[in-house]
């Protein structure tokens, strides 16, 4: 995991950049520093001096502090008082008010993870803190908008924004705000896979942070570096800088970075194969997240623990830990959290071989993703519209007073706004009119093409069946032509027996007769051996499926089942073999009895069915 600020990475990068090749990164973001403390003495102090204010501007100076201090405890207490600010200020013309009332909503847009907003809010405080001069407010600003589009996955526009805010606290030395921009855009890099120049931009903010002993950020700097040395399975190093920060976070006691520190190191270990260093740093930072209740951490090193025993093949274990991760996920409404747990149990239950709940949450996976990738293609179409996405209520009580008057006075703007949005929209109807046309096209031409295919197929089996027919045809045939020849060879066999009886004068004719009937003999034997193999030609198949289905049949009683299934009457095969009509009754009883085939079942039937 990169440390930077406490955030996720927006879900469109895990689904269409990571999830091919089957790698989902988490990004943890280091909390913009906040130059007044959150904690209720400090409110009450200031709600103290807001009853006796010295003037309009300094009123409008403490409402702005008191949101801020309430941003992260309460959030809607933080946005009337955003509100009062904007709107006092836009009443006695403040602008140092205006813009930092701006900067206020957007960071309150931005922890209810309305991104639109918040960047709209943000771009109108720039304006005014460039017309004021105000250089460090115009860093801290771009960087709030720079990492609005980092998490976003807009990499270009995070880029310009950041670049823009280490230009600015450059020109005032600001060491500190410029260390946060290396640092973004180390992220920036990271985010794209330029590992080797988020390494050089991780490298320039901790040497800064390092001159003016940022303890908190060298120890996210060091941990950052030590992911771009695992990505490149340079372990030991990877190992020696998650050290460095487990340490300083140690010392400053910032624990729930140490949790994360934990997990990131755990996950080397897994990586080497030491399974048992593995599992100890795991458990390390879930007790952490645990005693501290880091939500995000216990989710996401539950889901960690999981994986470790499900690569160890203990599919009942990684289950208890998915499960575990799953619910803290729900609890927090961490979708990226809830679709990894949903895919791992379906890959848990699947080893398990309980196919059902291996189905049932792959399917819950798939619907959960679908969403997500709609939401995307939502977000998609908002930017490309350049709409104000903020509801009604906000609208009325905000917008009113301060975006709406902006862009009144900047018509030219707006009109250039609705120009993009309607070619944007002509060109969605156009892509869209297109795209319909060429699937309704594709549909037409593989419905001809299923046609063909299906005509062509019933003409093939048509023309085998005729094929078949007509070759069985041809076999009975010849069958019956070589039963009648073995009846003629039968009576050449009596005439044999009546030569001794004749005349000597009659013999030699006899003899000569005899001749030409054994010659005609040999041509019946020449012919019953080119039947036999027309027959086994043809009755190839039919031979695999009775030899699979009864192996123990004999050669003679595979050759009498080929010619039942010719439909030869018990006669035909007897002439056609040059045995008794008694014996082929004889080989029909055996065959039936191997088949098993009771007496109301024809044996004919049965072979031509087989």
């Amino acid at each position: 995991m990169i440390l930077d600020l406490i955030f996720v990475l927006n879900l469109r990068f895990i689904i269409f950049g990571k999830l091919k090749y089957l790698l989902i990164i988490v990004l943890y973001f280091i909390t913009m520093p906040a130059i007044y403390p959150d904690d209720k003495d400090s409110v009450r102090i200031l709600l103290n001096e807001l009853q006796h204010p010295q003037n309009d501007s300094s009123q409008v100076d403490i409402l702005n502090k008191i949101s801020l201090n309430y941003l992260n405890s309460n959030m809607k207490e933080s946005l009337i008082f955003a509100r009062n600010a904007l709107n006092l200020s836009n009443i006695i013309d403040y602008k140092s008010g205006i813009a930092k009332a701006n900067c206020n909503l957007g960071n309150i847009f931005f922890e209810q993870n309305k991104y639109q907003p918040a960047i709209n809010y943000f771009l109108i405080s720039v304006k005014i803190f460039k017309e004021l001069g105000s250089k460090n407010d115009i860093a801290k600003a771009y960087n709030k908008l720079g990492y609005i589009h980092l998490i976003q996955n807009d990499n270009k526009q995070a880029l310009d924004a950041f670049f823009k805010s280490l230009i600015y606290s450059t020109e005032i030395g600001d060491e500190y705000q410029t260390a946060y921009s290396f640092n973004y855009i180390g992220n920036t890099y990271y985010n794209q896979k330029r590992y080797d120049l988020a390494m050089d931009y991780y490298k320039q903010s901790l040497e800064l942070r390092k001159k003016i002993n940022d303890l908190k950020g060298i120890a996210g700097t060091y941990n950052n570096i030590g992911e771009i040395f695992r990505l490149k399975k340079n372990y030991y190093q990877a190992l020696e800088y998650y050290q460095k920060s487990v340490e300083i976070n140690t010392e400053i006691g910032n624990r729930k970075w140490l949790s994360i520190n934990y997990q990131n190191i755990g996950s080397i270990f897994q990586d080497m194969g030491d399974y048992q260093k593995a599992i100890s740093f795991f458990l390390k930072g879930l007790e952490i997240s645990n005693n501290i209740n880091y939500k995000n951490g216990i989710s996401s090193i539950n889901n960690s623990i999981g994986n470790y025993y499900l690569k160890l093949k203990q599919n009942s274990l990684a289950i208890d830990y998915f499960n575990i991760a799953l619910n803290t996920a729900k609890e927090i409404n961490s979708s990226l959290e809830i679709l990894k747990n949903y895919l791992s149990l379906s890959n848990s239950y699947k080893n398990k071989k309980n196919y059902q709940k291996s189905l049932q949450f792959y399917h819950q996976y798939s619907i959960l993703k679908d969403s997500l990738k709609n939401i995307d293609k939502e977000r998609q179409f908002s930017k490309l519209e350049k709409s104000y996405e903020l509801e009604i209520s906000e609208s009325q009580n905000i917008l009113k007073d301060n975006e709406i008057e902006l862009l009144e006075r900047n018509k030219k703007i707006n009109q250039l706004q609705m120009t993009i949005l309607i070619s944007g929209l002509l060109l969605v109807l156009i892509f869209g009119m297109f795209a319909f046309s060429r699937q309704k096209n594709k549909i037409k031409k593989d419905r001809e093409l299923l046609e063909k295919n299906k005509q062509i197929h019933e003409a093939h089996k048509t023309l085998m069946s005729t094929t078949i027919n007509n070759k069985n045809k041809e076999l009975i045939n010849f069958a019956l032509h070589i039963g009648h020849m073995n009846e003629f060879i039968q009576a050449l066999k009596s005439d044999i027996y009546n030569i001794k009886n004749k005349k000597e004068e009659d013999k030699p004719s006899l003899i000569k007769d005899l001749i030409f009937k054994i010659n005609q003999s040999l041509r019946v034997n020449h012919e019953l051996e080119k039947f036999q193999k027309d027959v086994d030609k043809v009755n190839r198949d039919f031979f695999n499926k009775l030899y699979k289905k009864y192996p123990d049949l004999t050669k003679n009683e595979k050759q009498l089942s080929a010619l039942l299934r010719l439909n030869l009457s018990s006669k035909e095969i007897a002439s056609l073999n040059n045995i008794s009509t008694k014996a082929v009754e004889m080989s029909r009883y055996r065959l039936r009895k191997k088949l098993k085939l009771d007496l109301n079942t024809s044996l004919t039937d049965f072979l031509e069915n087989l």
